[in-house]
């Protein structure tokens, strides 16, 4: 069976990671909602990435960008 990423099933609580670590999954987020992947995906990626945007912005002080789902056209 293929190896999973370092991100599946990872649910560590944003207050014991460091602001270089959440840095890091949101970089990995952002790639991951842009890259080609299915829609449920992305909808999973994005989900993911505004809650974890929204912690670094009330553990660090850091505004999180506003965001909006895209639509297919």
């Amino acid at each position: 069976m293929g190896k999973r990423s370092g991100m599946a099933g990872q649910t560590l609580p944003a207050e014991k990671l460091t602001l270089d670590e959440i840095n890091r999954q949101i970089t990995f987020l952002e790639h991951r909602y842009q890259s080609n992947l299915s829609a449920s995906l992305k909808r999973d990626a994005f989900g993911t990435l505004i809650r974890l945007e929204a912690e670094r912005e009330r553990l660090h002080g850091l505004p999180a960008p506003i965001r909006k789902l895209a639509r297919r056209k």
